[in-house]
């Protein structure tokens, strides 16, 4: 397992410069303002959905190793890669007033020396989830053993990739 100081090694920016966060008020009349006469109500939609993100934009904690503000979804008290993929999709569209695609820049900073990217960070302390790290350098794993991978025609890489795991695979 790498050590702390080889995580992220790939990606260059280690520092958060803090900035405040944009709030919607001020930022509503930059951002693409959609025009469908044909149905108000998708309209009234699309700009709660805009709301509803400003309310989970989020600077790094002190202390984490965190370097770029962030989206989450704010289900519990971790941020998830595949959510975080998801959320920065919808972000492109105000890139750059608000923090969309630099979100992803708290996994990367993570990064393995392997490569492995955990699935959940928590994100307060900025501590992955350890359930999810592939500390045993398995082959594509769950962590529950719901499933497994078998290498056809080829052999397993080595070391053995890490697969995103999901909680609720049958």
């Amino acid at each position: 397992m790498a050590s702390d100081q080889t995580r992220g090694m790939y990606f260059a920016r280690k520092v958060y410069v803090p900035s405040p966060l944009p709030k919607f008020e001020e930022t509503r009349n930059k951002l693409p303002s959609p025009v469908f006469d044909e149905d108000p109500a998708c309209v009234q939609m699309y700009w709660k959905a805009w709301e509803l993100a400003f309310r989970n934009f989020y600077e790094p904690p002190p202390g984490s190793p965190f370097v770029s503000q962030f989206i989450d979804a704010a289900f519990n008290q971790n941020i998830f890669l595949w959510d975080t993929c998801f959320l920065t999709m919808f972000c492109n569209y105000g890139h750059p007033l608000v923090p969309g695609i630099g979100s992803l820049d708290n996994f990367y900073a993570k990064q393995y020396e392997d490569g492995e990217i955990c699935r959940e960070i928590n994100r307060t302390t900025g501590r992955d989830f350890i359930e999810w790290v592939n500390r045993e350098r398995k082959d594509l794993f769950s962590r529950w053993d719901h499933f497994s991978v078998t290498y056809v025609g080829r052999e397993t890489p080595t070391p053995p990739p890490a697969v995103n795991p999901r909680q609720d695979c049958p």
